[in-house]
């Protein structure tokens, strides 16, 4: 029998030195282990891990989908509080990053949501330098727990449908 190392210290970084998170265990998540990060009413929380460093070449767009599944406690709404995934995108050409955002309904507290969102970055790969992700729970006095984070290289045609119902165990998504 062996045990699971938590890695998470090593994958995940914290752009704000006071950002609090770890990987964490909790019967409350019902999710097993997952990242947790704790917020701040008056601040930025968030880490980040750079994920794809290169691309391989023959397409013309570069598109990602970026998928996930959150739960947050005690939000508040604001103009400048976010509970999402970020993906920031370096490409040569460009000094700052273009980032681009897959939302959790702040409206929703203490329930798993998942979140997924198809980005053509509308770049050709040859320009591609990297894509960092982003768990951001910002100006929101909670915890926020992240889990199943994925960002993936798809075809530019791809596009998904998600459905919802009240039947929750009826839920999910395909391609369309």
């Amino acid at each position: 029998s062996g045990s699971l190392k938590d890695v998470s210290s090593s994958l995940w970084k914290a752009k704000e030195p006071e950002s609090s998170y770890f990987s964490t265990y909790s019967d409350d998540t019902r999710m097993g282990r997952s990242l947790m990060l704790a917020g701040s009413i008056n601040k930025k929380s968030e880490i980040t891990q750079t994920l794809i460093e290169s691309i391989a070449t023959g397409t013309t767009d570069l598109t990602l989908k970026v998928s996930g599944y959150a739960l947050g406690t005690n939000q508040t709404l604001g103009n400048d509080s976010a509970f999402a995934l970020r993906v920031d995108v370096h490409s040569s050409g460009s000094e700052e990053p273009t980032s681009y955002y897959v939302n959790f309904e702040p409206n929703i507290e203490g329930e798993w949501q998942f979140s997924s969102q198809i980005l053509n970055l509308g770049i050709n790969p040859d320009s591609f330098i990297s894509a960092d992700i982003t768990c951001e729970y910002s100006n929101h006095p909670g915890v926020a727990y992240f889990d199943n984070i994925s960002v993936s290289v798809v075809p530019s045609s791809m596009s998904e449908k998600i459905d919802y119902y009240d039947d929750k165990d009826k839920n999910g998504y395909g391609e369309i």
